[in-house]
């Protein structure tokens, strides 16, 4: 296999070779999932087949990079025709000869192949790849025409910190325009136009953030004017990194809003962007849609980060259904190890390991490690504060735990995992035995998560802490539609998912 620029395009493992030969020699190079199953593990269960087939069409998507060649919908895949031309058998082929190459020993391919080769003037399985270039979302960055130094750098701080944020979750292609140009650049596929204004004025900065069109015909979004001072200290430097991150969440859907439904780079980061949205709704069918729109957007551009997502999802779904067996069977730790040798330096990717490790594997001092790390690479990721909370929960450091959470609600306000943010400001508060500052983070988590039984637990505990009986009976009867058997001596029974409460003071009093 190459393409037209004599770049080789083959894969390396047997298995993805076979499934281009069963796609290449079929009509319309389409097959079922089921059939191409059948075909190359044909001695395995059809879960385990249907996990093999996946690793395959990602080993061939890698191999085919950046070409998007591979399409997958409604049970089949295909390599797309428009891309692709099987070359003529050369003169004096030999049909024995079909498909040397490839060494598979199931018995299902071994039978279609000799098949193949009795097939009389059996072409030979030359693949040349028409050139594409993938689309890429793109953002255009402007910004004022302020000549301060002080702008400039208030500026500069608020483009990088979104553009890091941003890179993270997938492939983008990212246009500075300079302040003077009048017209923005034609880009193909979703794009945004992200202007940023900042002036100075009486020793202060004022700087905000707009969304257009790159047309420039109307505004999308516009942000709400950031104040800070000339020498902006580290509180106001966090306040510009909340500007920067509510940005980032409107530029990811309005990215969505305009992919489309093209199984491109830029439908795999939209399908991101709704997974994580639904998997913050926390009802099972809420988790079960976010893997599998996490599942096809790994298809689509296989991202490390999006395997991190996934491992998330199911110690999310342990926490809030005590299992996580309705959803397709994986380790979580075979996830977090792909993703990081996929992106290493990803700061998502960084952070629900260091997740994993306090709580799979009861490491709080690892996993902040990472949590450390990952935020010098992306000091705007919420997650990374929320989870940093937590690990300094477990080592006895309940202000530092405080001001870490406190840090990662001002970077979520604009995004779905703020209710995951309050509830660890919640949590923190709880462990610095301020219970009144905890109940309104609480509270605030019960508004935004609905449907989410950590919360509950939570609140419970505090409304029992503070004589508050109606309410701490409100949250049991809630508690207990999910629960049944829900007892308030279960919050400290041994793997129910409360060990940060079992290990509180506030755990003394309940009964």
């Amino acid at each position: 296999m190459w393409d037209t620029d004599g770049r080789i395009l083959t894969p390396a493992g047997q298995k993805p070779r076979g499934l281009v030969a069963l796609l290449a020699l079929s009509t319309d190079h389409q097959r079922s999932r089921l059939w191409l199953q059948e075909k190359l593990w044909s001695d395995r269960g059809e879960d385990q087949a249907a996990g093999s087939l996946r690793q395959a069409l990602t080993a061939l998507r890698k191999a085919l990079h950046p070409h998007d060649v591979v399409i997958t919908r409604n049970g089949t895949v295909q390599l797309d025709p428009t891309k692709i031309t099987i070359l003529p058998s050369p003169e004096g082929h030999d049909p024995q000869d079909l498909l040397e190459g490839i060494n598979i020993r199931d018995a299902a391919f071994l039978e279609w192949l000799a098949n193949a080769r009795r097939a009389a003037g059996a072409p030979a399985l030359a693949l040349s790849v028409v050139p594409q270039k993938p689309t890429v979302p793109a953002l255009v960055i402007q910004r004022s025409t302020a000549t301060a130094p002080e702008s400039q750098w208030v500026e500069q701080l608020i483009r990088d910190d979104i553009v890091r944020s941003l890179l993270e979750l997938g492939d983008l292609k990212i246009l500075d325009l300079s302040a003077q140009a009048l017209d923005a650049p034609a880009t193909e596929g979703p794009s945004v136009f992200l202007k940023i204004a900042c002036h100075v004025a009486g020793g202060k900065c004022m700087a905000s953030l707009s969304l257009e069109t790159l047309s420039g015909n109307w505004t999308l979004w516009q942000s709400p004017t950031q104040t800070v001072s000339i020498d902006l200290t580290d509180e106001e430097h966090w306040h510009l990194r909340s500007l920067a991150q509510t940005g980032v969440a409107q530029i990811q859907n309005e990215l969505d809003r305009q992919a489309g439904d093209q199984s491109t780079s830029a439908f795999a980061l939209a399908l991101a962007n709704r997974a994580i949205n639904t998997l913050f709704e926390f009802g099972r069918d809420d988790l079960i849609a976010a893997d599998q729109l996490l599942k096809a957007a790994y298809e689509m551009d296989p991202k490390g980060v999006y395997l991190s997502w996934r491992a998330f999802i199911r110690n999310t779904a342990v926490f809030e259904h005590l299992t996580d067996a309705f959803l397709e069977p994986l380790e979580t730790y075979e996830l977090h190890t792909q993703a990081l040798a996929d992106d290493p330096m990803n700061s998502s990717a960084m952070v629900f390991a260091a997740q994993h490790s306090y709580v799979n594997e009861g490491d709080p001092i690892f996993g902040q490690m990472l949590c450390d790390r990952a935020l010098e690479i992306n000091p705007g990721n919420a997650m990374g504060w929320a989870f940093r909370s937590s690990m300094l929960i477990l080592q006895g450091q309940p202000d530092a735990a405080s001001q870490s959470a406190q840090r990662g609600q001002v970077l979520a306000k604009g995004q779905a995992c703020r209710v995951s943010l309050a509830l660890h400001g919640c949590v923190a508060d709880m462990s610095a035995e301020r219970y009144h500052e905890a109940l309104n983070h609480g509270r605030m988590a019960a508004l935004w998560g609905q449907k989410c039984q950590a919360v509950r637990r939570f609140l419970f505990v505090l409304y029992k802490a503070l004589d508050m009986p109606l309410d701490a009976q409100k949250q049991l009867n809630d508690i207990r539609v999910r629960e049944p058997d829900f007892a308030p001596q279960t919050l400290l029974q041994p793997g129910y998912p409360t060990p940060t409460i079992q290990r509180l003071k506030i755990a003394e009093g309940i009964k």
